[in-house]
């Protein structure tokens, strides 16, 4: 009779919990849903040399990992959640105890938000306006006012005119030009165009004021590139803000290279103000009172429980590194 060893009874144990973990391993009897993604590539390789399906499945798979490591951080487990990747196709299945149980409108986002990261250098809004009231800082020389009067109404700026001559008081610490609807944007950007302004002046919408309204404020950075981009983080996490707000707060220490970057942009820009965007829209753009040595930062705002969470995996996970869009999405049973 052959005796079977200590040694090979814990191998035994160690398959059967590696094949229970394992994804693909367990048996989907439930509903599941199916999202199938699809990558935008557009841009990504320019040069008839470059093998371009290589590059694509490559970051097909990169991709993979992040939205992964998104819905690890949102509270799904990893083994309900199952990638496969074709090319520029990533499909994602999720399997829950109950298919109706899934917030599909936060999965959507989730999967679908690029977040890319950027902390910018800005121009506070009463330098901004010396250069749009210079005489003779405009292309069409003969109609500076008629362009100042049109871009200060769609912008809902206060102003008034004395002795043929457009004049506006301006608070010395203001961050946004003034704000707007989200469908005058594009005239109000073909009417900064006809100013002549220094060239690291770079226009940035901001994110909707309030989900029950469609004004968007106005910012303007220095440089055409965010200061410090996509830093990575230590540690993310979100919880309750001032006490009886009701509101959440996401707090993030960086690393040590983001840390000393981050060291360096506040320490250069106190009493100024810095835009923090995501995919180039201002979501918040606070006054810089000290400097932050230590990579540390924290987030207010109105979040929800649930909007802080969400942001916070998509903050601790990082930015896609390409675009991506939903192309089929189903229950299956």
């Amino acid at each position: 009779m052959r005796l079977i060893r200590p040694l090979q009874i814990l191998f035994f144990i160690f398959i059967l919990q590696l094949y229970a973990c394992h994804p693909s391993s367990v048996p989907r009897t439930n509903p599941h849903t199916l999202i199938v993604l699809q990558l935008d590539t557009t841009g990504f390789y320019k040069h008839p040399g470059e093998s371009n399906l290589a590059n694509i499945r490559f970051l097909a798979k990169k991709t993979a990992v992040v939205l992964r490591q998104r819905l690890i951080k949102m509270g799904i487990e990893d083994n309900n959640m199952e990638f496969k990747d074709t090319n520029n196709l990533i499909t994602f299945k999720l399997w829950q105890p109950e298919a109706d149980s899934v917030d599909l409108s936060r999965i959507r986002k989730i999967v679908q938000s690029t977040f890319n990261l950027g902390f910018w250098e800005t121009y506070k809004a009463k330098r901004v306006f010396a250069f749009l009231f210079e005489p003779g800082n405009t292309y069409e020389y003969d109609s500076l006012k008629s362009i100042q009067s049109q871009l200060f109404r769609l912008l809902r700026i206060q102003f008034t005119i004395d002795q043929n001559r457009i004049t506006r008081e301006i608070p010395e610490n203001q961050a946004a030009l003034g704000s707007a609807y989200a469908n005058d944007t594009s005239q109000i950007n073909t009417l900064l165009r006809k100013f002549i302004l220094p060239r690291d002046m770079h226009f940035l919408w901001g994110k909707k004021q309030k989900e029950s309204s469609d004004l968007i404020e106005l910012y303007v950075a220095k440089g055409t590139e965010p200061a410090l981009y996509n830093p990575s983080f230590l540690d993310v996490h979100s919880g309750p803000g001032n006490e009886g707000s009701g509101s959440y707060e996401i707090a993030f220490k960086m690393d040590e290279s983001g840390a000393l970057k981050w060291k360096r942009l506040t320490g250069a820009n106190l009493e100024q103000f810095i835009a923090m965007t995501i995919d180039n829209q201002v979501y918040f753009c606070p006054i810089v009172k000290n400097e932050i040595p230590n990579g540390r930062c924290t987030i207010s705002g109105s979040f929800t429980k649930s909007e802080a969470s969400d942001f916070a995996a998509l903050l601790s996970a990082g930015g896609l590194p390409a675009p991506l869009h939903i192309v089929e999405e189903k229950i299956e049973k």
